[in-house]
């Protein structure tokens, strides 16, 4: 039963979030929803938007109960997701940025002047309106609302829109949907 909730959690949210995304797409992102994790065969990444800010590697949640940062960790309530949830977009995030290092070392390697530096992890609460404002991050983990989230991603800005368009092109290919 908790898998089934699961599920339609991430059949409400995740559509929220691409609809959130949608305006970065009128402002040279690509945004990819959907994708297969690399290296997995069933693993998801909810989103990805790939722009002149550099990649951001997004993960939904529609969680119930309050989200609070209690020593250091993230709080659902009185469950500590960080082992589920924070830990495990670090962990998609390093697979990403190896991708990243792989297309810059490609032969030819493709300049697309980005370094894993650039990959953020970035989690969407689509049901609080109050998890910005509890903290902005949690270790490299942004913490944005849907609100917040394309506000956040259209202020950085580091990447040519060539460069955007060989490393969307790249992870594309790479992380099927």
């Amino acid at each position: 039963h908790q898998r089934a909730r699961n599920y339609q959690a991430a059949a409400f949210s995740e559509p929220l979030t691409a609809a959130a995304l949608q305006p970065l797409a009128d402002q040279g992102w690509t945004i990819l929803h959907d994708r297969r994790w690399p290296g997995s065969t069933r693993a998801n990444v909810d989103h990805l938007a790939i722009g002149p800010g550099g990649v951001a590697v997004i993960d939904s949640k529609h969680w119930r109960d309050p989200v609070q940062i209690r020593d250091g960790r993230l709080w659902c309530g009185d469950d500590d997701r960080h082992e589920d949830t924070v830990e495990t977009i670090l962990r998609l995030t390093a697979a990403i940025q190896d991708l990243v290092i792989e297309v810059a070392g490609s032969d030819p390697g493709l300049d697309v002047g980005l370094s894993p530096i650039h990959v953020l992890p970035v989690l969407v609460f689509t049901n609080h309106a109050r998890a910005n404002t509890l903290a902005p991050q949690i270790g490299p983990v942004w913490l944005c609302t849907l609100g917040h989230l394309p506000l956040r991603l259209a202020r950085r800005r580091c990447r040519a829109p060539a460069q955007v368009a060989l490393l969307a092109e790249y992870l594309a290919r790479e992380m099927p949907p």
